[in-house]
Parts: C-alpha cells; structure tokens; sequence
C-alpha cells in the first residue's frame, strides 16, 4: 500500500510548492521637533506585524530632544524589524528630506509614518495586501481616527479623495488628495517619476496626482493610523506666519511649486490627456503668478495687467479684491 513513486514514474516524494515570498517593505519615519509625540509613533513602527519589515527612523536635525528619544527607543528595541537610525547633519526641509530618504531605501515598497502620527499594527500588513491583490495599484492609502495633542481620540477623518483611479483631469488643482501619514508606494514608481524638484510643496499633493496619471491610487476605508490634528507641519508654519498677507504669499508660492512640479511629471507619463492637462495648468499658473505679483510686487503687476496675459491678470484682480473684501465683512 502506499507506493513512493509519483505519477510521472519518479521515486522521490512530491516537493511541496514554496510559499509565496512576501515582498520587501521599509517603513520611512520622518521626525523633526516632535518630542512630544516621537515615542508613541516609534512605538507604532516597531508594533506592526508584517515581515519582512525594514524600519528608517530619520530625523531632520531636530533641535529638541526628539531625536535622543528616537536614540534610546532604539538601542532598547529587541523586536524582529530591522531599524536604521539616521540624522541629517543640517536641517533640510520637508521635500529634499523625503527625496533624500526615499532614494535610500532598497526595498519593493516604501510604507510613508509621520513622527507625530501613531501607526496601528496592522496598517504595513493591510497596505501591503492591497498592493499585492492589485498590480496596477501604484500607491495605497487609508482613512484615520483623529486623536489630539495629548492622545485623546476624536472622530474618523477621511481624504478628500475615497474613489480608485481617480481622472487626473480633475485634480489638476487639487491641493488636497490623501493624507500622506496614511500612505504606502511601490518604490518603482517613485523612481518613474524621480524626485521632487519644485520643493515648496507636500509630497501627497505630488504623489497622489503622479499615481492618478498612472491610474493606480487606490482607498482603504479602514482607519490604519492614530492621525493627529493642530500639531503638524503645515499647521505650524502658518502660525509662524500670523500676517495674512504673508500666509497669501505662502499659499500662492506652494500652489505654483505644486503646479510646476505637476507640469514635469506629465513630461514623464503616457496619460492620454495630458496635453490637455498641461494647457490647464498653465493657464492656472499665469493667474496664480499674477496673484502673487500682486501681493508682493504691484510694478511687475500692473505691467502684467497691460500685457498679452490680460485675461489671467484680471482674474487675479478680481480673485484677490474678493478674498480681501471677504476679510474686512468677517
């Protein structure tokens, strides 16, 4: 009973099938002044439960003690992940230290943390398995459960964009996509596209609208990271920035780097439309140009006001006598 031979005549028993290779993945956690919230958020990368997990902890020469605490969470950690500790020599800024960071990371997928943020364990595992169900899925993101400055959570905070394959042609002007604490990449596309040049942006805003070019961002409607609101980086700058005419100035200066940096990575896809998409944003970008000419030099505008771009100089007249008239009716 019981023969040892296969059915093709062989005599060694039938070797089993290997199981599918989990693909590599390295979690990026960006830190800069966030003392206060860097524990729990390391806490959260060294909590999740896929392997093989590559951890970069990366600090951008933070001048509190956020990065000392990153030093001693470490050197305590007896966990399975792999962790790399590193610190720029001088602060960068938010897009070169992405940029920088990114282009280091070997691994098939780059799962993106935020140093105030809390990651569920489960988030790198979920992420991952959409990718992996999906291969033209390029770039994966989620929902969030708010919580505030000192951990207390609040109600669930969703992006502005919930559908797959979104039409590029509709966030041309989109200043908001997803929540970039919430996102995984595959590190192809990233290298497709390069990195981000026009530095005056947010990597979501840029990011997000490279993979509708592609047709592969992709919504989970499950919240995978403990989001937390009034403490990050663009809440912080504007309260640098208490003049509203030095807040207009920033607004218009990180549309014109989002829209400039969009124009240049349509260079770089194949999308149908992007002739179309081009022509749009430039015409978009003459106005905010002229928007920001106004605020900060009224020669350059009033001589703009008389050229050819008209058109898009009386838009931005008339967009910034609204915005104005708006703030003294408040």
């Amino acid at each position: 009973m019981g023969g040892s031979g296969d059915q093709n005549g062989g005599t060694g028993a039938r070797e089993a099938a290997p199981p599918p290779r989990n693909p590599t993945v390295t979690m990026t956690l960006f830190a800069y002044n966030q003392e206060a919230f860097i524990r729990d958020a390391v806490l959260g990368a060294f909590a999740q439960t896929y392997q093989p997990l590559e951890i970069i902890l990366s600090d951008d020469c933070s001048t509190d003690r956020t990065f000392e605490i990153m030093q001693d969470l470490v050197d305590a950690y007896r966990g399975p992940h792999r962790v790399i500790l590193r610190r720029n020599a001088q602060n960068m800024g938010v897009i070169p230290h992405y940029n920088l960071v990114f282009g280091m990371v070997e691994a098939e997928i780059i799962v993106f943390a935020a140093g105030d943020d809390i990651s569920l364990p489960q988030r790198t595992a979920t992420l991952v398995r959409r990718l992996q169900e999906d291969p033209r899925a390029v770039l994966v993101h989620s929902s969030t459960q708010t919580i505030d400055a000192a951990g207390k959570q609040g109600g669930p905070f969703a992006p502005p964009v919930q559908s797959d394959d979104p039409d590029p042609r509709q966030l041309a002007y989109a200043m908001a996509i997803y929540i970039g604490a919430t996102g995984a990449f595959r590190r192809d596309f990233f290298q497709r596209f390069g990195p981000i040049v026009h530095v005056e942006t947010y990597e979501d805003i840029i990011l997000g609208f490279r993979a509708a070019l592609v047709g592969g961002l992709r919504y989970i409607d499950e919240p995978l990271v403990l989001y937390r609101t009034d403490v990050g980086v663009s809440f912080v700058q504007s309260r640098k920035q208490p003049d509203w005419r030095a807040q207009r100035v920033r607004l218009m200066t990180r549309r014109i780097a989002t829209l400039s940096q969009r124009l240049a990575d349509l260079d770089r896809s194949e999308h149908p439309d992007r002739q179309t998409i081009a022509r749009m944003l430039r015409h978009r970008l003459w106005r905010l140009g002229a928007q920001r000419d106004y605020l900060t030099d009224r020669a350059a505008f009033w001589k703009g006001l008389a050229s050819m771009r008209f058109p898009a100089y009386a838009m931005a007249w008339l967009a910034e006598t609204r915005f104005r008239t708006m703030r003294l009716y408040k």
